[in-house]
């Protein structure tokens, strides 16, 4: 339990660095005088927390569900699985990520990173919308939705 923590806070850290190096790379940006540096610590952030958030094993309430989605993927049903759950629509762009993932020989782990590397895209992005407001946003994001419940990751 007390490495989970030291993992969190270490992210947390990360991330607000990350958004406060945007928010420079904003500013730069603005000013027409683009620093290239300052984007380097958000990228490295976004592929560090995505393969640590993908390296989790059975976390949450729904991991095993998600999971059991995952292998038991068959090809030929794009939209629903097969087994107990072949009643349930699953999401289409999230069906699809795993017919992708699951080509390519690809993990549930590297499903996970890719799921948490799109939610981090899309946080740099509201960053880039409201460039003063990054740390908050970030700072937000980690706190209320993703140290409270790891689900939502994998719904959205």
């Amino acid at each position: 339990m007390g490495t989970a923590y030291i993992v969190y806070i270490f992210t947390l850290l990360l991330m607000i660095s990350a958004a406060y190096s945007y928010r420079r790379y904003l500013g730069s940006k603005a000013n027409g005088h683009v620093n290239q540096s300052y984007i380097m610590l958000p990228v490295i952030a976004v592929i560090i927390v995505s393969v640590i958030m993908g390296l989790r094993d059975n976390v949450g309430t729904d991991w095993e569900n998600y999971k059991y989605i995952f292998e038991s993927y068959s090809p030929q049903y794009l939209y629903t699985v097969t087994g107990v759950m072949s009643s349930e629509r699953i999401e289409p762009l999230y069906s699809l990520l795993n017919y992708l993932v699951a080509s390519f020989g690809g993990s549930y782990q590297l499903l996970l990173a890719i799921i948490m590397g799109a939610h981090l895209v899309i946080l740099f992005l509201a960053c880039r919308t409201f460039p003063r407001y990054s740390i908050l946003i970030v700072y937000f994001y980690f706190m209320v939705l993703f140290l409270s419940t790891l689900n939502i990751h994998r719904q959205t």
